[in-house]
C-alpha cells in the first residue's frame, strides 16, 4: 500500500531539515583548542572519580582495623561503687563544746547614723570667704529632733539689691559672661542698683553681693553651694515645700535646710538649670537632661498637677 502523502507535509520537512543539520555538524572538523579543552575536562572528571574511590577505600580499611583491635581487647572489669561512709559513723561519741573564748561574734556593719557621724567630723565646711578672709558661706551637719540635717549658711543681705544688679548687667553678661569678673563693671552696677532702690551704698556688703551674683549667674542658683562640697554625691528636690535632700553615699540621705516655698521659684530654678545644660525647659520641653561640668542634671518642669523636681548627680 502506498504511503499517504499530503500536498503540504510540514512535519516531514522539519525532520529532514533537523537530520541535515546533524549531518552538517558531524562533517565539521573540530578545532584543536576545542579538542584540548574537552580532553582536560574528561581527564579532570576521571581524576576526581578516582580520588573519591581511593578515599572511600581508605576509610573502609580504617574502620575494619578499629573493629579488629576492639575484638582483641579484653572486656573491662565492672567496678563496684565505693561505699559512702556514714556521717554518723565518723562522729565522736562526745562532741566537745567550744570554749567561751572561741566564740566569734560577727562584726556588724556600721549603721547609716554612724557613717553620717563620721562624715560630720569634716564640718563646718567653709565654702566662700570675703576679701578680709572672713567666712561668708559655710555648711554644717547639725542634729534637729534627733535627726541629722545639712545646714547651709549664707550671708544675710537685702536680696533686692542682688536682683536689681542682675537686671542692670544682664544684657552685657549675655554678650560676654567674663564681664562679671570685671571689678569696675561690677561695682558700677552694684552702686546703680543701690541708687535705684534708694538705699545708701556701703562697701560692707560688696563681697556678699558679689557672692550672690556669681552664685546665680555663673552657678546653679540656690543649690550652687552644695556642688562645692565634695562629700555630696547627689542633690534631690521632690517638689514644693519639701526639703532638698542630699546623698552622701549609698543609703546616706539627709535633708537640707533649703526649701522651695513658691512654684515660680522652683520653676525658675529648673529653667535656670536648663540654660546651664543648654537644654531649656518649657511647656513643649518639660523634661530636660544634660551635663554641667562633671554633674549630670535631670529635671522636670511641672505642668498641671505634676510637680517640678530635679536631681543632680556628681559623676565619677
Amino acid at each position: 500500500m502506498n504511503d499517504i502523502r499530503f500536498i503540504r507535509d510540514d512535519v516531514e520537512e522539519k525532520k529532514v531539515k533537523q537530520l541535515q543539520e546533524i549531518l552538517d555538524v558531524l562533517n565539521v572538523k573540530p578545532k584543536d583548542e576545542e579538542i584540548e579543552a574537552a580532553k582536560r575536562f574528561f581527564y579532570s572528571m576521571l581524576r576526581a572519580a578516582q580520588e573519591l574511590a581511593e578515599r572511600k577505600k581508605e576509610e573502609a580499611e580504617k574502620k575494619a582495623k578499629i573493629r579488629e583491635i576492639e575484638q582483641k581487647m579484653p572486656p573491662k572489669p565492672v567496678e563496684k561503687p565505693a561505699e559512702i561512709p556514714s556521717i554518723l559513723s565518723q562522729m565522736p561519741l562526745e562532741v566537745p563544746l567550744p570554749r567561751p573564748e572561741e566564740f566569734k561574734i560577727p562584726e556588724e556593719q556600721p549603721q547609716a547614723e554612724e557613717m553620717i557621724e563620721n562624715i560630720r567630723k569634716n564640718y563646718p565646711l567653709a565654702l566662700f570667704k570675703n576679701m578680709k578672709g572672713e567666712v561668708i558661706t559655710q555648711t554644717n551637719m547639725v542634729y534637729k529632733n534627733g535627726k541629722a540635717e545639712y545646714e547651709l549658711t549664707e550671708p544675710e543681705i537685702d536680696y533686692r539689691i542682688v536682683e536689681e544688679t542682675k537686671k542692670l548687667m544682664q544684657k552685657d553678661f549675655l554678650k560676654d559672661k567674663k564681664i562679671i569678673k570685671d571689678e569696675k563693671f561690677l561695682i558700677k552696677n552694684i552702686k546703680d542698683a543701690f541708687k535705684k532702690l534708694k538705699i545708701d551704698y556701703t562697701e560692707e556688703y560688696k563681697e556678699e553681693i558679689k557672692y550672690y551674683l556669681f552664685r546665680d549667674m555663673l552657678g546653679l542658683g540656690r543649690i550652687d553651694p552644695l556642688i562645692h562640697d565634695n562629700n555630696i554625691k547627689t542633690i534631690m528636690c521632690d517638689g514644693l515645700n519639701k526639703p532638698v535632700k542630699i546623698a552622701l553615699g549609698p543609703g546616706l540621705e539627709i535633708q537640707t535646710n533649703i526649701i522651695y516655698m513658691k512654684k515660680d521659684e522652683l520653676d525658675d530654678q529648673i529653667r535656670h538649670l536648663g540654660v546651664k545644660i543648654k537644654n531649656e525647659a518649657s511647656e513643649n520641653n518639660p523634661v530636660i537632661e544634660g551635663m554641667f561640668y562633671y554633674f549630670k542634671i535631670e529635671a522636670t518642669l511641672g505642668l498641671g498637677e505634676a510637680e517640678s523636681k530635679f536631681v543632680i548627680k556628681r559623676m565619677p
